[in-house]
């Protein structure tokens, strides 16, 4: 890649000073002026920290510490019943650890529609993961290398005992110190930049790609982000990011391209189309 004509990779970090105008901080403490006709933001997001009292006192994993672990979990608990938490709760169970999702929600995937939701809590359970909804996490504390968690359900309170601790609660855009203010680009209250279906931002010649833009945080999006630029600055094309996206739980998960929500929302109907993944 670094020897791709005209490229030029710069090491540091920058922010605007202007609409296409950025300025970059060097390792050497110096800096420099950068700016062009089209300008493209790939900053990604981080893991969210979850409003736990005592979370600073105890080991959380995010989902990159997790896999840097060196001991299988005896019992691993995961806060957050959305892609991540599935994903990893479900490596870890076949792995041998117990594990137990808490999800403060009636349903997993709260974004997805019931039918799919329903279908991969069964399969949790058919795993033997141990699945709690409606349960919030009010308050952690550790003890003799276990974690202590204290949760709130509409019924009571509990206490649940384990070895290690995944927050898989969301993802915050890497934006806050972009200075995007300068630049004119607007972001939503979640701090996700507004782009429209080709990419571009409410800043003329500035585009936002990947995650930092919110929708879908999936790979695959973000490489279809990219075709979508490529189309449209190189190859002078009218391509736009109408998007669809799948779920791989197991063998016999649904495949599902839209869901009924944003069909709903976007064309006033729901495009649905699902099967088992054995039949694909």
């Amino acid at each position: 890649m670094l020897d791709s004509q005209n490229l030029l990779l710069i090491e540091g970090s920058s922010h605007f000073v202007g609409g296409r105008q950025l300025e970059v901080s060097l390792p050497n403490g110096n800096t420099k002026l950068l700016e062009s006709d089209v300008t493209v933001i790939n900053t990604g997001t981080s893991p969210a920290k979850a409003n736990i009292r005592g979370l600073d006192k105890v080991v959380a994993h995010d989902s990159t510490s997790i896999m840097e672990l060196d001991k299988l979990p005896g019992h691993l608990i995961v806060i957050g019943g959305g892609y991540v938490g599935l994903e990893f709760g479900q490596m870890f169970r076949r792995f041998g650890s117990k594990v137990t999702v808490i999800q403060n929600d009636k349903q997993l995937l709260s974004r997805e529609d019931e039918d799919i939701a329903s279908t991969v809590l069964e399969i949790m359970k058919d795993e033997g993961i141990e699945v709690l909804l409606c349960a919030e996490p009010v308050e952690v504390s550790s003890f003799a290398d276990m974690i202590s968690l204290t949760l709130k359900s509409p019924e009571k309170e509990t206490t649940l005992v384990g070895s290690h601790l995944l927050l898989a609660t969301g993802r915050l855009p890497n934006t806050p110190d972009l200075n995007l203010e300068k630049s004119g680009v607007q972001v939503d209250n979640r701090g996700f930049i507004k782009v429209n279906s080709k990419l571009e931002t409410t800043s003329e010649g500035v585009y936002a790609i990947g995650d930092v833009k919110g929708g879908p945080a999936f790979t695959h999006i973000a490489y279809d982000d990219f075709r979508v630029l490529r189309e449209n600055l190189v190859n002078g094309g009218d391509t736009r990011n109408d998007e669809g996206d799948c779920r791989f739980q197991n063998r016999r998960d649904y495949w599902r391209c839209y869901s009924r929500g944003r069909g709903r929302r976007d064309y006033g109907c729901y495009p649905d189309c699902h099967d088992g993944w054995a039949s694909i």
